[in-house]
């Protein structure tokens, strides 16, 4: 019998549950699923077989939806979650190496795979006040991470439940970018080793914004979210704040505007 159960999260927005890769292949190797749906309108349940679904109309983000999660897995009894992106694409054997790794490694709480965006690695990677950037894929081997020091996005976190919820869970005011890299600062805290399994996960982007009305919301939920992120030092603030600014003045070359400094001064300094 496997002592180890897995929870799998899947976080999807304005998409059919069928239509998510993630959800395909865990529900394809008969996996534990839990779906959350941040849709403006629920009714993507159709046609799924997972452990759960739960909508949330009014999208209150992503670290609503993993504290969520995390809770549904403590009292029904789930020792891991796996949080996954909807169109993340995993290994077929992801879950078999993720098992034997947090066998092999009782003392890690966080497991991850190597994240991979078109031919570049975005996860993990090393985190440089803050500021990351895509990297050349190296050798794909299990690799000690110090997770003061790296950046891990969301989609491909493997957590243990009681970790995730002694650390304190998710910021849910940081609801959307930097929303990892703060659940780290307070996982951080408590354990700060992770392993970055020998599995690679490609990251699709269905959603990128195109047009100057979508960069500029986009930017309002950043400058939202990013104005709540729980820094360690006054030094960490400052360089959130230079991330912020960088966002800023390339946002205002490329609209030929000055209505992001409007939205900056709205959403992250008032």
């Amino acid at each position: 019998m496997d002592d180890i159960r897995i929870l799998i999260v899947i976080v999807i927005y304005k998409q059919a549950v069928g239509e998510s890769r993630s959800y395909n292949l865990f529900n394809s190797l008969k996996q534990d699923i839990l779906i959350i749906d941040n849709s403006p309108e629920s009714g993507n349940k159709t046609a799924i077989n997972s452990v759960d679904y739960i909508s949330f109309p009014d999208n209150p983000g992503l670290s609503k939806a993993y504290n969520v999660a995390a809770e549904y897995a403590k009292k029904n009894g789930y020792d891991w979650i796996l949080l996954a992106d909807q169109d993340t694409r995993f290994d077929d054997d992801i879950i078999d190496k993720l098992k034997k790794a947090s066998r092999r490694h009782p003392d890690i709480k966080l497991f991850c795979p190597f994240i991979v965006a078109g031919d570049k690695l975005m996860s993990p990677v090393p985190l440089n006040n803050y500021f990351t950037k895509l990297e050349n894929i190296g050798f794909i081997e299990e690799t000690w991470l110090d997770i003061r020091k790296t950046a891990i996005i969301n989609s491909g976190m493997f957590i243990n439940v009681n970790a995730f919820l002694k650390a304190g869970g998710y910021n849910e005011d940081v609801f959307l970018d930097y929303s990892d890299f703060n659940f780290l600062v307070r996982f951080g805290k408590l354990y700060n080793k992770a392993i970055c399994i020998d599995s690679v996960a490609h990251q699709e982007f269905s959603n990128q914004v195109q047009t100057i009305s979508q960069k500029l919301n986009r930017f309002k939920l950043f400058c939202q979210s990013v104005r709540h992120f729980e820094s360690r030092t006054f030094f960490d603030k400052t360089m959130i704040n230079a991330l912020v600014i960088k966002r800023l003045a390339s946002l205002i070359f490329h609209c030929k505007s000055t209505r992001p400094l409007s939205i900056y001064l709205k959403n992250y300094i008032l």
